[in-house]
Formats: C-alpha cells, structure tokens, sequence
C-alpha cells in the first residue's frame, strides 16, 4: 500500500493531546477506505508518541533494547554450547579414530608380517565374526548367524558381540544412529539428518541398514581413513598404536553400566540396543582370568601384535619407506666424529679397490716368475742329460740368448779363452 503524501503535525502536552493531518491516499477514492486507513495510522502514531514522550520512557526503551541484545547474543551462545555438548560420542568416536589411523601406519610399513592378523582385528573376519568393507559393506560371519539383534551386535559377551569384536563394528555400533535418530542432532561429529532420518534398532535389515552403513561410513570412518599416521621412526609408530588402544581401554573402564558391562559411549547404560541416545554403544565384559582386564578382542589382538613387531624390530633394522632410520643406540655426535677421523664411504671403497687389485697383480707374478723358475730348473736337468753340443753359436754366447728363448748363464771366463783362440 502506497501514500503519495503523509504529513503529520503533532503535539504532546500532557496528558497526551494529539493533532494528525493526513492528506488523501492516492490507492482509493471511497470514503469509507480513507477513514479506515486514518484510523490505523493514528493508532500507531499513537503507541509510538507515548512510547518516546519522555526522557525517562526514551531511557526505558534503550535499556530494553539492551536487555534485548543481550537475550539474543546469549541465546546464539547457548545454541552453538547446546550443538557443540550435543554431538555425541564424539570424544569416543576421535579414540576410535587414533587407534584406525595408528594400525593403518604400521600396515604401510609392515609389508607381510602380521598382516592378516592386523586386518582382521580392524575389518573383521567372515570365519570368526563380521568382515566389513571399505566402503561400509557388510559380510556375515559364519559363527554370527543367529544373531541379528543390535544389543546382540555390540554387546561383547561369551559367544555375542559378532559387531564389537572388530574395530570398524565398534565404529558401527558407536556412530549409527538408533531409532530414528531420536536424542541427538549430531552423532560422532555427523549430523543426523544427513541419514534422512534412518536408524538401526531390534534386528538387523540388510537392505535398510546396508545404505544407512555405507552413508556411517563416508560420514565418519572415511576421514578416519584418508590420512594414515606415519609421523616419526617405525619403533615410534608402535609405541603410538600402543598408547592410542591403551586410551581406549581406560575411557571404557570409566563408564561401568549395570551389572559386568563396560560401554564405551557418552552417558551409555545397560545394553547397545539403540533404542535410545545412551544405548548407542559398544559394551564390553572383564576376561575370566587373573588379570580381570577388560575382554575387547579387537584391542587384544593388536597388543599382542605390537610385541612381536617390537621383538622383530629389535632383531632387525626394519627401513622406513620415507627416509632411513638412523641404527638404534648411536648418537648424532658420535656419528659426526666417525664422519670427520674416518674417509667416506666411496674413498675407502676406492682404496679398497685398488688394495684388491695390487695384491691379485703381485698374486699373479708371483705365479709367472715361479712357473719361469720351475721351466728352467727342467731345461737346466734336460741340458745335463744330453752332451753339450759343440756347435753353440758365438752370436749365442755373446747375446746370451739361447734358440728356445732361455737366458744362458754363462761363465766369464769361458767367453774370455774362446775369444783368445
């Protein structure tokens, strides 16, 4: 609605008297418009003549003004708290996410040995347990057929727990979501939403579930996966997967539910069902044994791992890929005087070299002068058998040089009275 004029003229003496001229709107020639529309501008005129009539009401409105700004400033704060406190099982799902990124540096490093071991304790296996996929597939485990249910699942205790065996099914338990996503906008650090509202709660749908896993795993086990940790030397990999499952088992020891189980999830109590926010979870029991440690087979098959390759490591140098390691136990110092008294690597080698092939050279005359020696020690025996030949050369004698080629060893004298004759 346009006006093409509006002029008001106004006073406020009190008790309020109020004067207001208003010219013809152009949008209608009835009458009865007109009034109606004179009628609305004085009563908002009005509200807003008492409104600022005074300096005390001017000063009233500025305050409330800035209670106001004060209400929406924190309400901003307390939503980004309420979205920050409300992604849950973050901290448990970055534990999670240490462990995969620490294995997977050892497995770029380690070529064959344990390999298999290692693979199974992070996928799973389809003979033991469940074997998932690297893009949230799922393959069902021999031993697992008869159950189904997600309690059953996640819930590691005698012969259950097909899902929570493998560290990529405790990612699963963790992070997808229950039913229908109900009790948290946000889940290990992806929004609910983005699963369109799908859950997993009671038993296990093949075709539901598998889309609602793969949509888990590029949201939050993907980029657990692109950036492997292979920071430092190989023995510091090994200490670093150490400690990274370490953390892991003590976050679970913190949250006792009812009842043997220890969970490992935000506010977890009793069973990983889904039913719930607090029941997305992994629950584990204590081994039946001395150490009554917590029974999580995933973590127990990697710590049993990582001291084989620490005995393996300490019988040999194992190379890093990247750039060679340095042999344990030598200092920089130590290295930079043997660099300095010592001639490098190619000169020694060369000096070596040229040792090798004086010693093969004498070697070898060695050889020729004793097979010279052996020939004329025959020749001489050969020259004793047979008479001394009375047609010896003069030519013979004086270059001393015999027809086979031999030097002749001949007397002084001898020469001396031929000459004379």
């Amino acid at each position: 609605m346009l006006l093409k004029d509006l002029i008001v003229i106004s006073s406020f003496p009190s008790p309020f008297h109020i004067k207001i001229n208003i010219s013809v709107p152009i949008f209608s020639k009835h009458e009865k418009c007109k009034k109606n529309v004179r009628n609305l501008l004085i009563h908002v005129l009005t509200f807003f003549l008492r409104t600022f009539s005074s300096e005390h009401q001017r000063m009233k409105f500025k305050s409330m003004s800035m209670i106001a700004m004060v209400i929406v400033a924190s309400g901003n704060f307390i939503n980004s708290r309420a979205a920050e406190i409300s992604d849950h099982n973050k901290e448990e799902k970055e534990l999670l996410c240490d462990v995969l990124k620490a294995t997977q540096g050892i497995l770029s490093n380690t070529g064959h040995t344990h390999e298999k071991e290692l693979k199974e304790a992070i996928y799973g296996s389809p003979e033991k347990n469940y074997r998932f996929g690297a893009s949230g597939s799922v393959v069902e485990g021999k031993t697992c057929i008869f159950d189904n249910l997600r309690q059953q699942l996640c819930t590691y205790r005698s012969n259950e727990g097909c899902y929570a065996q493998s560290l990529i099914g405790a990612f699963f338990c963790l992070c997808t979501p229950g039913s229908l996503g109900r009790g948290t906008p946000s889940l290990c650090g992806a929004t609910v939403v983005n699963y369109g509202q799908k859950g997993w709660w009671g038993q296990w749908k093949d075709g539901e579930h598998a889309e609602l896993f793969k949509k888990v795993w590029k949201n939050v086990v993907e980029n657990c996966t692109r950036s492997p940790d292979v920071r430092g030397s190989y023995a510091g990999r090994l200490q670093a997967l150490g400690e990274a499952v370490k953390r892991v088992r003590e976050k679970i020891k913190k949250n006792k539910n009812s009842g043997s189980l220890y969970s490992l999830g935000e506010g977890s109590k009793g069973e990983c069902s889904g039913t719930s926010a607090e029941s997305v979870c992994a629950a584990y029991t204590h081994r039946q044994t001395k150490d009554s440690e917590l029974d999580i087979p995933w973590a127990d098959t990697i710590e049993s791992i990582l001291k084989k390759l620490r005995l393996n490591a300490q019988d040999r140098q194992i190379v890093d890929p990247r750039q060679p390691e340095k042999p344990s136990g030598v200092e920089d110092t130590n290295s930079i005087k043997h660099e300095v008294s010592q001639p490098s690597t190619s000169e020694n080698k060369g000096k070596t070299q040229e040792g090798d092939k004086k010693d093969k050279e004498t070697q070898t005359q060695t050889k020729i002068v004793g097979r010279l020696s052996t020939s004329e020690g025959e020749q001489a025996r050969k020259r004793r058998r047979t008479p001394t030949s009375d047609k010896t050369s003069i030519e013979s004698l004086a270059t001393g040089v015999a027809k086979d080629g031999y030097f002749l060893k001949k007397p002084n004298w001898l020469l001396v009275g031929t000459l004379l004759n």
